[in-house]
């Protein structure tokens, strides 16, 4: 079982930092980040998390509106 981080930013201004931090404390074995809006479908590091998956392995977000488009 891996437990993997997924960390975004929407804009270039925005800081991953406090994300990262929350990911790491929870103990995320790998962490991947992207700058891109969730509005854009084509995420390319969600896309890389999503294929290296496999049953057992955990995923972990600082908040719910990281894997899609907030609100």
């Amino acid at each position: 079982m891996t437990i993997y981080g997924y960390g975004r930013v929407s804009t270039a201004g925005q800081a991953l930092y406090v994300q990262l931090k929350l990911l790491r404390e929870a103990g995320c074995q790998t962490i991947l980040c992207e700058k891109e809006s969730g509005a854009k479908v084509d995420r390319p590091e969600l896309a890389k998390l999503m294929r290296r998956l496999r049953p057992g392995d955990v995923v972990i977000v600082a908040a719910l509106d990281r894997l899609t488009r907030g609100g």
